[in-house]
């Protein structure tokens, strides 16, 4: 997991101190996902000439984006990341009497991660508890997915053998019939599963996905509907999670909040545009969408 932190240090070292001082760093996610297409989204909409310089970095998403915007050690003082990884981590300071989610404040709601099941269609998995005792991957220990899928499987009772896989490898054990399905959570349609029905063997299926033991008190109901997916014929009903673009406002100087102020009065002047040329999640963002008793807001 810390891999990626080294090559954040690596990267850093290659600048000056006055080129980095110009810089604020954006962790995002995998460059496949939904995440990275946003945070470039946003990049792509700023205006050079008027806003200090914003950086998309790959991560290997919200666990690790939440280690390193917490850590008062890393430059990082903006990050994407689900919101359910939030309260999840909040409950831990609670347990543990720590404070790592304290300083952490939501920037801007963006769209809402759509939980995907793929499974083999050939394999007629339609329902939940059929996943009980099939392998099934998460993702790696240093996602958000991981964290979800986590929390369905105890929430829910229905206990499948978890395989702790990046979703590349996932994909490659599903056709191969090492596994019997992945789990991603994402805003769709996701890139890395966005692909020619006619390139693969094996004809994959997204499963919709039920309240078993009322799991998703605290998720929205969502659809994926056909044709998101190339491969995808039918409408799929699932549950989706809320990404954040969050800050960790102990790191920030007077300079930063007011950069901040700019970038983020940029983007929700800019919806058009994102909605026109960027991500097809844009669409579903609304940024007043928000609840800030369920956690702050930075700006108020």
């Amino acid at each position: 997991m810390r891999v990626k932190y080294f090559t954040l240090l690596l990267l850093l070292s290659l600048f000056s101190s006055e080129y980095l001082s110009a810089q604020m760093i954006i962790l995002s996610g995998p460059e496949r996902g939904s995440y990275h297409s946003f945070v470039n989204d946003m990049i792509n909409v700023l205006e050079n000439d008027s806003i200090r310089a914003f950086t998309n970095v790959s991560t290997n998403g919200a666990a690790y984006n939440f280690n390193e915007l917490a850590d008062p050690n890393t430059p990082v003082k903006m990050a994407m990341m689900q919101s359910d990884y939030l309260y999840y981590m909040q409950m831990l300071d609670n347990k543990n009497n720590t404070e790592r989610t304290n300083n952490i404040k939501v920037l801007m709601p963006l769209g809402n991660e759509e939980i995907h099941i793929i499974t083999r269609e050939e394999d007629n998995l339609t329902s939940l508890t059929d996943l009980a005792k099939k392998r099934i991957a998460c993702g790696t220990e240093g996602q958000g997915t991981y964290a979800t899928a986590i929390l369905i499987k105890d929430k829910s009772r229905v206990f499948w053998n978890t395989e702790v896989l990046h979703f590349e490898k996932a994909l490659k054990d599903l056709m191969g019939y090492k596994i019997d399905g992945f789990i991603m959570v994402g805003t769709a349609p996701l890139p890395g599963i966005q692909f020619n029905p006619q390139s693969v063997v094996t004809k994959l299926s997204i499963m919709n996905l039920e309240n078993v033991n009322d799991w998703a008190q605290y998720y929205q109901p969502e659809t994926i509907a056909a044709g998101t997916y190339k491969w995808q014929e039918n409408d799929v009903q699932t549950y989706s999670v809320k990404t954040v673009l969050v800050v960790n406002e102990s790191k920030l100087t007077q300079e930063d909040r007011e950069m901040i102020e700019i970038f983020t009065q940029k983007i929700k002047s800019s919806y058009t545009t994102l909605v026109e040329i960027g991500h097809p999640g844009w669409v579903e963002v609304n940024f007043a969408d928000w609840d800030p008793s369920n956690w702050p807001l930075f700006f108020k």
